[in-house]
């Protein structure tokens, strides 16, 4: 490097790769981005990435260097090399206006349709080829299903079961308190009882899927995605959502009556221990009382909670991970967005089915 009447001139080494490049950097970042000068290369031989980049931020960064000397083969090797985007600083967005307001309240209104109608038709196409399964016997693998049942069932049964213990034992403290105030220790088992098995233990069970297995299966299949394995999947003439979904609702269907049968089993278990050694209730007495207010039906409005639920995160994970394109922030993202939209639309059915049994 030297001054020169023009101003600054470098003159690059033969080889301008990864262990010419940082020393070269540090001395061309050392100058003004005004510097006015040249870069000659007549005697660079070989260029790789980081010296292609290296070129390409000076030109953008030092608008007034010239860079002389590139034989024709380098100089279009150098325009092929991508150039990022300036950065746009967060404070120059657009003044605020009504009318922009209400366009971008618009597309979001309008992206948010399209979203629905695609989970929608995702789903509906999903219900078809399960419902279609018995007569045309296709789309369901079965070493696929009993993989994607032994991830949802039982791999998932140790956290169901300490968590229905924990809630158990919460809702049976916090209630038993309560009762004790007015003698009525002996109702803790009707009020534990249906709280149980009508609404925590499918709630809970599903919320501990989304986290779990919605999270997993939608990072699985944005992963495909992203990699274009589907768009491979589709040019073998296979149907990606009867090839991948199938397999996995129908797993979830069998794995939540036995998720919601031990979750329940034990949850009411801790809830009679609690009993026991807070408000002396004997276990007998307890579970006697237990069956004159919870009964079969009560098991089957948990159980068909428990369906939906799972169905509905089964469906939100998949729409999710078909959407996702780009690289592997977008699984990251596709993969949150998706634990989200399943929790919202538990939360949303789970009011549903309290309109529905209660008003």
């Amino acid at each position: 490097m030297k001054r020169s009447q023009e101003g600054f001139l470098l003159r690059l080494p033969q080889k301008l790769t990864l262990e010419t490049v940082p020393s070269l950097f540090s001395t061309i970042s050392s100058q003004s981005p005004q510097t006015q000068g040249s870069l000659k290369a007549e005697g660079v031989e070989t260029i790789d990435s980081s010296g292609a980049a290296l070129l390409r931020w000076v030109k953008r960064t030092y608008p007034r260097l010239s860079l002389e000397g590139l034989n024709p083969d380098q100089a279009r090797a150098l325009e092929l090399f991508p150039s990022p985007p300036p950065l746009q600083h967060a404070l120059s967005s657009k003044p605020f206006t009504y009318r922009g307001a209400i366009e971008g309240l618009g597309g979001h209104l309008v992206k948010g349709w399209e979203g629905f109608v695609r989970l929608i038709t995702l789903g509906s196409d999903t219900f078809y080829y399960l419902l279609e399964y018995p007569f045309r016997r296709r789309g369901l693998h079965r070493g696929d299903t009993v993989q994607q049942l032994f991830s949802m069932g039982y791999n998932s049964f140790p956290i169901v079961t300490l968590i229905a213990v924990l809630v158990g034992i919460t809702i049976s403290l916090t209630s038993a308190a309560q009762l004790k105030i007015f003698g009525a220790e002996l109702y803790l088992a009707d009020l534990v009882g249906i709280a149980m098995v009508k609404e925590l233990v499918p709630l809970i069970t599903c919320i501990i899927l989304a986290g779990k297995v919605g999270a997993s299966l939608t990072a699985a299949l944005a992963t495909m995605s992203v990699m274009e394995e589907i768009d491979a999947l589709k040019t073998m003439g296979i149907t990606p959502v009867r090839f991948l979904m199938l397999p996995r609702l129908f797993a979830i269907t069998l794995a939540m009556p036995l998720l919601i049968t031990i979750a329940d089993f034990v949850g009411i278990l801790a809830c009679t221990a609690v009993g026991y050694f807070y408000s002396n209730i004997p276990p007998r007495a307890f579970i006697k009382e237990l069956f004159t207010v919870v009964f079969l039906s009560d098991y089957a409005i948990g159980l068909i909670k428990g369906w939906v639920f799972g169905w509905t995160v089964v469906i939100c994970s998949g729409h999710k991970g078909f959407q996702a394109h780009g690289g592997a922030e977008e699984v990251g993202k596709a993969t949150t967005e998706a634990v989200v939209l399943s929790l919202a639309l538990i939360i949303l059915l789970d009011c549903i089915f309290a309109f529905l049994l209660y008003f």
